[in-house]
């Protein structure tokens, strides 16, 4: 057996017991997960466990607005899941927002996001936005989603769907979100999305609509210049002195477009920089998942 050498850890030491026993061993070396002491580490150790503590124990949600309750759950849940905090909170979070039925697209599509990676079925939601999609393909010069079915197609809530048909693999009309994405793009200097009728992007909405499209971008390539020019209004208008959430988005948006993204490195510095003591940005429920995503 060849001796531990500098800088090498060897898992083969057992090796009188049976070949398969030596075979797991050496799986289970090889696939055990390693400590790195990372920039965000700390950060992100510091944020998931202010938002355990801060877990309401009557109802096992956040927040005492009701009709902020679900937006948070799925964001904590989120939140949680993307440091791997599978934790008695994170199934808590769950089980809310499992134990109700959102009739609207926003809340269905966080939903979905939110059950998904605990491995909860999302047919049923799915089925939903397919539904409220397939009526508003039939509404003349519409074809996004809307908040419900009849309603005018939104950047938003088509964005979040289609991020939810694509965490669900589901084979919806991905198609049709797409074109109503591209056909809702600023076209003057300003390239983003807007809310409603507003004439100048919000970093909110154009972040999530970045999110939902960078996925297709290499079966679409149609989809190049439309996120390059979506990133170029999103980088304009956020930077170290913007909001938490719009920070932490923005920061996500530009890491899903490349890894090596220098703005969503600057954004992440400041987010560590400005992180509470107590684990939070700012007290805020929303603002600390969101930026545990990022």
């Amino acid at each position: 057996m060849e001796k531990n050498k500098p800088g090498r850890v060897t898992c083969l030491r057992p090796l009188r017991k049976a070949r398969t026993s030596t075979l797991l061993l050496i799986m289970i070396c090889g696939l055990a997960p390693r400590a790195f002491a990372g920039p965000y580490d700390s950060a992100g150790q510091r944020a998931t466990d202010w938002l355990a503590v801060n877990m309401v124990p009557a109802d096992k949600t956040w927040g005492s607005e009701l009709d902020l309750k679900y937006l948070v759950a799925a964001e904590v849940a989120l939140g949680l899941a993307s440091w791997n905090r599978r934790s008695y909170e994170y199934y808590a979070a769950l089980t809310w927002l499992s134990n109700l039925s959102p009739a609207n697209v926003d809340f269905v599509s966080r939903r979905v996001l939110a059950l998904g990676p605990g491995g909860q079925n999302v047919d049923r939601d799915i089925d939903f936005l397919s539904a409220v999609q397939s009526l508003n393909l039939d509404a003349p010069g519409n074809g996004g989603l809307g908040l419900n079915a009849g309603y005018q197609g939104s950047p938003l809530d088509t964005a979040l769907a289609l991020q939810a048909y694509t965490q669900a693999a589901a084979t919806a009309d991905v198609s049709a979100s797409i074109t109503a994405l591209k056909n809702a793009q600023l076209t003057g200097s300003d390239k983003g999305w807007v809310i409603g009728q507003e004439t100048s992007s919000d970093p909110i909405i154009t972040a999530q609509v970045l999110i939902a499209l960078m996925p297709y971008r290499g079966s679409d390539p149609t989809l190049v210049t439309p996120i390059a020019n979506g990133l170029a209004a999103l980088n304009a208008k956020v930077g170290t002195s913007s909001a938490t959430v719009k920070k932490a988005l923005s920061a996500l948006a530009n890491f899903r477009d490349t890894a090596s993204s220098s703005q969503a490195a600057t954004l992440l510095g400041n987010l560590v920089a400005t992180q509470g003591a107590d684990g939070s940005w700012g007290g805020d429920v929303q603002a600390t998942a969101v930026t545990l995503r990022a």
